[in-house]
This record gives structure tokens, C-alpha cells and sequence, in this order.
């Protein structure tokens, strides 16, 4: 394994020889296999769920597709600041006061809260079935 740059790419290589992961001259990181974080329930405490609106306030996220006005770029995604009044925790600012989204671990725990809706829904819907 070792790191490796040309003209505009640099990452590591396999040992095969070919790309594992890399970064372009765009700022695209790309990796051929899994990128995974630390999750270990052992490793985490002092849990508290979301808010019980949760679903409806993720409705009210701006997301969609745009421009960047730092390269030209079309991309698709969230408002940082907007998500931040919902989910602080996964939004990062850096020195330069420039907002970042944990976009995985965000997506993930939206995910299981719509997920908990859908089977509190279907349970709902099958009650009113059976009447």
C-alpha cells in the first residue's frame, strides 16, 4: 500500500495495484470500498432521542439541487444552517465560520425516525382496517 499522485488524483493504491481511494483535483473524494466511523453502541452515553416532531420538522429542511458559488459545480443536498435547527449535531462549522453537514450520520437517523413512523402508521392503518 502506499500513497500515489499524478497529475490529478492522489490516494492510495491497492495492492493490486490499482485505486483504492482517492481525492481528484475537483475535491471529489472517491473510495472503492466501505467508508465507515466508529458506531459501537460502547463507545457512546448520555443518549436522548429526537424530538417526537421530528418527521414533520425534517419535512421543513431546505434541500434540493444548486449551484456552488465556490466551483462550478451542480450538486444536490441540504441548507447546513437550515438543518442545524433541527439536527446541531450534525452540522460542523469551521475557523472560517463555514458550515459542513455529517450528511451519513444525518441521513441514517432521519432514516430510522421515518422508519418508526411507517411501522406506527401501519399499525394505525390496520386498527382502523379491522374496525
Amino acid at each position: 500500500r502506499q500513497i500515489h499522485c499524478n497529475d490529478n488524483l492522489i490516494g492510495f493504491l491497492t495492492q493490486a495495484g490499482s485505486w483504492g481511494t482517492y481525492c481528484d483535483d475537483s475535491g471529489n473524494w472517491t473510495a472503492v470500498g466501505n467508508v465507515t466511523a466508529y458506531s459501537d453502541e460502547r463507545l457512546k452515553f448520555n443518549w436522548a432521542g429526537l424530538d417526537s416532531n421530528f418527521v414533520e420538522r425534517l419535512s421543513q429542511v431546505k434541500s434540493g439541487s444548486f449551484d456552488r458559488t465556490d466551483y462550478h459545480k451542480r450538486q444536490v443536498g441540504v441548507s447546513a444552517q437550515s438543518l442545524q435547527q433541527l439536527m446541531p449535531e450534525a452540522v460542523m462549522e469551521d475557523k472560517d465560520g463555514i458550515l459542513s453537514v455529517s450528511y451519513g450520520n444525518a441521513a441514517l437517523a432521519a432514516c430510522v425516525e421515518l422508519a418508526k413512523e411507517v411501522v406506527e402508521l401501519k399499525k394505525r392503518i390496520a386498527m382502523l382496517e379491522s374496525k
